[in-house]
């Protein structure tokens, strides 16, 4: 299972996404963007990810 949320870097002028596993609350990946497409192209490298919050 796995968590993701954006937050703003610089003063919401860069945002990043980042990646945890409920399980363990550790960081398993971060992004310098929220942009759809590329946390899309991110979650499709783990085809068997079942639940994301």
């Amino acid at each position: 299972m796995v968590c993701i949320d954006d937050f703003a870097t610089r003063k919401g002028k860069k945002y990043a996404t980042v990646m945890i596993d409920i399980n363990t609350h550790k960081i398993i990946d971060m992004i310098n963007s929220r942009d759809y497409e590329k946390v899309s192209s991110w979650l499709k490298n783990f085809p068997n990810l079942k639940i994301i919050s």
